[in-house]
């Protein structure tokens, strides 16, 4: 079988199987296309899966780190080729040729973090309502933009302070609390900004819900006008939320189950500690 025919079966098919998210096999779809297309190009033609070799697969991430691609990106890209190839060896009876192949070591890299002042500023300041409710709601609560997105009505209990994400990455449920101001903030937005429409999404447009590229475009633009020079985004707030929960004394375990992180290992990422915070870390043993 041709490789890309066999991406197509992997994704749409085994992927869908094992209960991986949209998102998360669109991710596998884009990384394994750009497979697809330097298999295509080198070997002048697409190549059944039995003719892709381990020279194939290096020489992809190669060229992808010398196109100036980050390092941590190839490094994903290896794993969704690997896990690829894999189950193509199982399914075809062929040689695993990527089982050998070494990936890029990760480069730890802290993104920007605005401080909690910095966000509750941002808040203060929104002249969109819109855009206030989701960047209040992300900065509260610590969900993913499409978690936000996906929020039913029935999803968001005001009286009771809880909102529940369901089918959450990797297919699993939270159910996260809600403190007074977030409670205010959704309850506001619910009550005299969102438009009656037919749709049970909470967050919602005027022809329906609220996609995660809308979303992110509302943030940007009040970043823009409110002149806000450092980055901010639905992913930043996130890092927000963990970064300061943290070092208010919420330990880690609490945070993973917040933030429906399945190891510790990633939620690693999204705590930034300043060379203060260490500082204050060892001055504990004076």
């Amino acid at each position: 079988m041709k490789l890309d025919e066999l991406v197509v079966e992997y994704i749409d098919s085994y992927l869908v199987l094992q209960g991986k998210a949209y998102n998360t096999r669109r991710c596998y779809r884009t990384d394994l296309r750009r497979f697809e297309e330097y298999c295509d190009e080198s070997n002048h033609g697409m190549p059944a899966i039995e003719e892709i070799e381990r020279s194939d697969v290096e020489g992809f991430l190669h060229a992808q780190l010398r196109d100036g691609i980050a390092q941590n990106t190839v490094r994903r890209r290896a794993f969704v080729i690997k896990a690829f190839l894999g189950w193509a060896a199982e399914e075809c009876h062929c040689e695993d040729v990527g089982q050998r192949v070494p990936v890029p070591k990760y480069k730890e890299i802290f993104p920007y973090c605005p401080t909690e002042d910095d966000v509750k500023d941002i808040l203060a300041n929104c002249h969109d309502p819109v855009a206030r409710a989701i960047i209040g709601t992300l900065f509260y609560t610590g969900l993913r933009v499409g978690e936000l997105c996906a929020l039913k009505l029935g999803d968001v209990d005001l009286g009771k302070g809880t909102l529940a994400v369901r089918d959450g990455k990797g297919g699993k449920d939270r159910l996260l609390p809600l403190n007074d101001r977030v409670r205010g903030i959704l309850d506001d937005y619910l009550h005299n900004v969102r438009p009656t429409v037919g749709t049970d999404r909470f967050f919602a447009t005027r022809t329906g819900k609220l996609s995660t590229v809308w979303a992110g475009r509302l943030i940007k633009r009040e970043k823009e006008r409110q002149n806000i020079d450092s980055p901010l985004t639905p992913h930043s707030l996130r890092h927000v939320f963990a970064t300061h929960l943290y070092r208010k004394g919420v330990d880690l375990r609490k945070l993973q189950k917040l933030l429906g992180h399945s190891s510790l290992q990633t939620l690693e990422v999204y705590v930034h500690l300043s060379t203060d915070d260490l500082l204050e870390a060892v001055n504990l043993l004076s």
